[in-house]
């Protein structure tokens, strides 16, 4: 990365951390993905429960695979929804269970300089224990993710990271063909819930980790 895009995105993320922390959510700003694994080893308790929702940024920092490895020595629970070789009805109570965990991963669609959070979901398993249920909601994006807006940040999610997606999972939807949204009727359609967050009610549970590189879609 040069250092004039270095420099760029720690100036958008150092931004961004600084509104969305005055809207309540619990926001720091780390200058590399290696920087998060010691972070959250120091965050997640020993016995605590754990879901996620699909995120290339966590695939990209390391997370997933840090979370299995502390389940397999019995230090959380993980509701692990992509273990290879469950069926589909054991992904599905995994990620119910997800809802009432201790602690929530998920990844950010789009971010506003307003101290907004974009997030788009086909089934709704990953926004909704964003929204309420899990005591412990844990945030990571990179700084390519920051917008100027809520309205960037929402465009941002459905016309960039909605088709990038589409595309990644082998969607049948028209995106996922032309890199374009098109509001599609597609069984396939990856953009079914669409939520934002403007501020955090429970000051606290939220916590976001904006990190000062480009990560996930």
């Amino acid at each position: 990365m040069s250092e004039e895009k270095k420099w760029f995105l720690q100036r958008m993320a150092e931004e961004a951390v600084e509104a969305l922390k005055k809207n309540g959510f619990d926001a720091a700003y780390l200058p590399n993905r290696s920087a998060l694994l010691p972070k959250l080893e120091n965050l997640i308790p020993a016995g605590a429960s754990v879901g996620f929702g699909g995120s290339r940024t966590l695939v990209e920092c390391g997370v997933f695979n840090w979370l299995r490895e502390a389940d397999e020595q019995e230090r959380v629970k993980l509701f692990d929804r992509d273990e290879v070789g469950i069926s589909a009805g054991e992904k599905t109570q995994r990620m119910k269970a997800s809802l009432i965990a201790d602690y929530f991963f998920s990844g950010i669609n789009g971010i506003g300089l307003d101290g907004s959070l974009v997030f788009i979901d086909g089934y709704g398993n990953r926004v909704a224990p964003i929204l309420f249920g899990p005591g412990n909601v844990i945030l990571v994006s990179g700084a390519n993710k920051v917008t100027a807006s809520l309205e960037a940040a929402m465009k941002r999610a459905k016309e960039v990271a909605a088709p990038l997606n589409a595309f990644r999972l082998n969607r049948e939807t028209p995106c996922a063909k032309t890199g374009h949204c098109q509001n599609c009727r597609s069984a396939q359609r990856i953009c079914n819930y669409t939520v934002t967050l403007e501020k955090d009610p429970y000051q606290g549970r939220i916590k976001i980790f904006l990190i000062g590189e480009e990560l996930g879609l």
